[in-house]
């Protein structure tokens, strides 16, 4: 009996990617290997004033969650799926803004902002399902338990400020915004508006091959080059969240992720944004 579930060519595929590829997908194993080990060393982590028992609770689960993300775009990029792989590592750019943004000052009060603003998306959706018939048992349930956690956020933070982080974390900026005050201004631009093409529905024509109107064939599979954009873009996301968390949590390993940086072992443009652009122009797919 035939296999199902699988799409044509697979195997060929993985074959293709991982002969054109192969550097890429050592180098980003490597560097998920490396920051598995800081998850390690983050048992014994040391609390202090300033980087609260809080703090590294919201800041090494956001960073194993950017390894559980890269670890997947590196099996998707694998099998060719390059749209799928570029929608993960769109929500790898997402986590590392929001780690930058809750690192940048005030660590403890913006860690907090962040639960909060979990807890506030949460009531959000319960308030949806409560409004419809066949999901509101569950809406009020949902309802009942993080209500509990919203109004103790607000004796401590004051309402006026939970009831800003409704929308976003920052209470109020959106995602362009804040990438731009945490430094991240060029990552949005030049890798960001591209990985967000597949989560826009943006990338119809790298699923067909059109010939003619009666001749359209399923695409399995995306280019080699843009698979190395996706492993490009993920480890420069994660590198340089590594160095962020190992920084402000003072789990050492800072030369050995700095060594595993795309842009380090690629010399040239000194200026992130031209590296970056660079880059993308070189990964650019065949038209």
């Amino acid at each position: 009996m035939e296999p199902t579930g699988f799409l044509p060519n697979e195997a060929s595929t993985r074959e293709e990617m991982q002969r054109q590829c192969r550097s890429d997908f050592e180098q980003l194993d490597k560097t998920i290997d490396l920051c598995l080990s800081l998850i390690s060393k983050s048992e014994g982590l040391r609390i202090t004033p300033k980087r609260t028992h809080l703090v590294g609770f919201v800041v090494m689960s956001l960073f194993q969650k950017m390894i559980k993300s890269a670890r997947a775009v590196r099996v998707l990029s694998e099998l060719g799926l390059t749209g799928d792989a570029n929608v993960v590592c769109r929500g790898l750019f997402e986590t590392q803004v929001a780690l930058r943004w809750i690192l940048e000052r005030d660590w403890d009060t913006r860690a907090r902002h962040y639960v909060v603003y979990i807890w506030k998306r949460t009531e959000t959706m319960g308030n949806a399902w409560c409004a419809r018939p066949e999901l509101k048992e569950t809406g009020e349930g949902i309802l009942k338990q993080v209500r509990v956690a919203i109004d103790s956020a607000k004796r401590g933070l004051g309402a006026a400020v939970v009831d800003r982080l409704k929308r976003s974390y920052d209470g109020g900026s959106g995602l362009e915004q804040t990438a731009v005050a945490v430094g991240l201004g060029p990552e949005y631009d030049v890798l960001y508006r591209r990985l967000s093409q597949a989560a826009h529905a943006e990338d119809m024509p790298d699923h067909v091959n059109q010939k003619n109107l009666d001749a359209i064939e399923l695409k399995a599979s995306g280019s080699w080059t843009q698979v190395r954009f996706a492993l490009f873009s993920c480890r420069h996301i994660l590198c340089d969240s590594a160095l962020t968390v190992t920084s402000a949590m003072e789990l050492g390993y800072a030369a050995a992720i700095d060594a595993l940086r795309p842009e380090t072992n690629d010399p040239g443009e000194q200026a992130i944004e031209r590296w970056l652009a660079r880059k993308a122009q070189e990964l650019q797919p065949p038209s």
